[in-house]
């Protein structure tokens, strides 16, 4: 089981869309659990193929992914 699962779209087209989904890890424990999550829809809005990018990062690196893509 997840411990503090969240989810939540990004950005979502008719054919595209990118969740972004976390947990906690429970060992060792100042990590977070994260992952990108791109999906192509078909024309139905149903998913076709995704991609999942998965990445541990403690919060200090969560905080500094966020600043960076804030500069952009």
């Amino acid at each position: 089981m997840k411990q503090n699962f969240k989810s939540y779209t990004v950005k979502e087209n008719k054919g595209f869309r990118l969740r972004i989904e976390s947990w906690d890890i429970l060992n060792p424990k100042d990590l977070v659990a994260i992952e990108f999550v791109q999906e192509c829809l078909n024309s139905d809005g149903e998913v076709d193929s995704s991609s999942v990018y998965s990445y541990n990062m403690t919060r200090d690196e969560i905080a500094n992914l966020c600043k960076g893509l804030m500069a952009v």
